[in-house]
């Protein structure tokens, strides 16, 4: 951080106190004030992994030894400290121990991990399979500090652990306030062969477009009209003009045959603004996190679309209004139309449903469309443009940049071998799919400007509404999820457990992790009896999973439930009791409406006393009955049910 900071400031060599009291004053600003997350991502900086161990009996008084090497016995010994919890299920506690191993440890040591884990001394191994950027997510959300006792440790690192950090609430300060964003947005398109990649720079209203066809001809039509009326368009809708590109833009079109060329060409446009990204960090600790500094951030939007081997890129820069296209075709021939006049138009549809006009690229853009045959000759170009971005436009933007995208490509396979610039900005997904076999028709290169030009108009108001919906959840806006309602959630729930001493059974599967005792909770297998051949009762485990029906046809069901028998018929003699499950959040929160309307008794409802496997006062000091164990799963997920409510 220090070095940083030397590069952009300018002192006489006689003034090296002064240079010393800066650099530390920068530093303080970076302990004290808080940060404001744009997105994590996956770097090489160490993540500790986090889980806990339930055994059965203190680890100081364990008989079972194993030979380890004296580096893996000195960091477990540094790692694991004995905590108190609630466990899934209201699993009983005896000793439990939580464990936080860098991540490097946890593979280094990984054979030796589950060495011990699997000592029958364990009763269960918990929050194994918590995802790394979900307990991110969890702990610090979108905006976090550095804790106090913290602050004065090493006051010029720039390297700072999870632990040293604290989660702030948006009561204390305000996530990316209004005007503080300035965004690319990148849109790339895939599809029969063909790909279209734009890249659009509100700030100065310039978009590249690169595509890749067969042969090397403009068929853009006015692409300055084409937004022009899809700007109208929002504006009669009522849309706000602030949120739409109703600037005259500047349009570069490429086309090409080979894509290659595409992708350096936006690797050198997006790769353009790396003078100024080096400053980023130090923008966003401190003049981002000034409320009263407004204009920290601006977004580049970067389309993405390749269908049926044909490939539209578009690169917007709202900042200078510039549009940089790049169409991959059999020939290099430009179809494009009139992309102002189109831009033009979606912007004044938005217009007329109310969008501000402050979200709308209302202004005249300058685009410039490129048709190419080849592929890499796209990619290069847009490598270079993207490369470009910082060096052309450092003197006159004051923004730092994230890159809003767009692509039917993913985004690993994009950074890896296609545009490698797209490393160096924080990225914003916006989830939002364009249909199959869009470039079949001949005319695909309109098709495609004109899709580009309506996602770009969307832009910022998806973008505004992300915005409110990620301060709403506190998280970061690169972060955003496919599914908020469902991943909202998800994380408020998890959040609550944390905060009342609950431990985790989320994991990245259906199943819940319920520390390796996933099959034991199958309450019917645990005195499952069924009769063989001969008429002889059996007793079923609960990791069996075969059964035999009555055609003596064998069963297996491994994935979903482990225990299905089905003898259709009817049955006048016999009466059965089931238990429904999987309701609703509805009727979880109004069961005593429920139970009132059907005229049930509901013994052992919500406000029933539960046994705690913690102990304490006035409550049973642990669960030893067998029955309850196996069957009342009522009682033991009364806890965690209880902070649903």
């Amino acid at each position: 951080m220090s070095d940083k900071i030397q590069l952009t400031t300018k002192q006489k060599p006689s003034t090296d106190g002064k240079i010393d009291t800066y650099i530390r004053r920068a530093a303080e600003h970076l302990h004290i004030r808080p940060w404001q997350i744009i997105s994590y991502e996956l770097t090489d900086q160490i993540v500790p992994r986090i889980f806990y161990v339930n055994y059965r009996t203190s680890i100081e008084n364990n008989n079972i030894q194993t030979q380890h090497s004296i580096g893996y016995e000195h960091t477990i010994n540094n790692c694991s400290k004995r905590v108190n919890g609630l466990l899934p299920r209201c699993s009983q506690i005896y000793y439990l121990y939580e464990y936080r191993l860098d991540e490097n440890h946890f593979h280094t040591y990984y054979t030796d991990i589950m060495t011990d884990l699997s000592n029958p001394n364990i009763e269960g191994v918990y929050e194994m399979n918590v995802p790394l950027d979900f307990r991110l997510l969890i702990t610090l959300g979108s905006i976090c500090s550095l804790r106090k006792e913290q602050q004065r440790t090493n006051i010029l690192s720039n390297l700072y652990q999870f632990d040293e950090l604290e989660f702030l609430s948006l009561s204390e300060q305000t996530y990316l306030q209004s005007g503080t964003l300035q965004c690319i947005y990148l849109y790339i398109h895939q599809d029969n062969g063909k790909l279209f990649i734009a890249l659009f720079i509100p700030n100065n209203c310039r978009v590249f477009i690169g595509i890749l066809d067969s042969i090397r001809e403009n068929h853009m039509p006015n692409l300055n009209k084409l937004l022009k009326n899809e700007c109208e368009k929002r504006l009669q809708k009522g849309i706000n003009t602030n949120l739409l590109p109703i600037n005259e833009h500047q349009f570069e079109v490429k086309v090409d045959t080979d894509i290659q060329n595409i992708w350096k060409r936006f690797n050198k446009i997006i790769a353009n603004h790396e003078n100024h990204f080096h400053t980023y960090y130090t923008d966003i600790m401190t003049d981002l996190s000034n409320p009263n500094i407004e204009g920290t951030l601006q977004c580049i939007y970067l389309y993405i679309h390749q269908d049926n081997g044909k490939l539209f890129i578009a690169l917007f820069i709202p900042n200078n209004s510039r549009v940089f296209i790049g169409i991959l075709d059999s020939i290099r021939e430009n179809h494009m139309p009139n992309l102002n006049k189109l831009l033009k138009n979606e912007c004044e549809k938005r217009l007329q449903k109310g969008i501000d006009t402050n979200l709308l690229p209302i202004n005249e853009h300058q685009f410039e469309v490129k048709v190419d045959t080849d592929i890499q000759n796209i990619w290069k170009r847009f490598n270079k443009i993207i490369a470009n971005l910082r060096e052309n436009d450092m003197e006159t933007r004051t923004l730092s940049i994230y890159l809003a995208m767009q692509s039917n490509i993913s985004i690993c396979d994009l950074q890896s071998s296609m545009l490698s610039s797209l490393n160096d900005y924080p990225k914003v997904t916006l989830s939002i799919k364009d249909k199959t076999n869009l470039y079949k028709g001949l005319d695909w290169q309109r098709t495609a400007a004109r899709h580009a030009l309506q996602h770009y108009a969307n832009a910022n108001i998806i973008l505004v509404n992300m915005l409110e919906q990620c301060r709403y959840l506190h998280i970061p806006l690169g972060n955003f999820p496919d599914d908020p309602c469902l991943f909202a959630c998800d994380l408020f729930y998890a959040r609550h457990l944390i905060k009342h001493n609950h431990l985790l059974w989320c994991s990245l599967t259906d199943q819940p992790d319920l520390s390796g005792k996933e099959q034991d909770d199958y309450r019917m297998l645990l005195t499952a009896d069924i009769n063989d051949q001969n008429g002889n009762n059996q007793h079923i485990n609960s990791t069996d999973n075969i059964f035999k029906n009555a055609n003596d046809e064998i069963h297996s069901n491994k994935q979903n439930h482990p225990f299905e028998i089905n003898h259709s018929g009817f049955y006048p003699t016999s009466c059965i009791e089931f238990e429904l499950v999987d309701l609703a959040i509805c009727a979880v929160l109004n069961f005593q409406k429920i139970h009132k309307a059907e005229g049930s008794n509901f013994d052992l409802d919500f406000g029933t006393t539960v046994q705690n496997p913690l102990g304490g006062p006035g409550v049973v000091p642990s669960i030893n009955n067998t029955s309850m164990t196996a069957y009342d799963e009522t009682s033991q997920c009364l806890p965690a049910l209880r902070l649903l409510r």
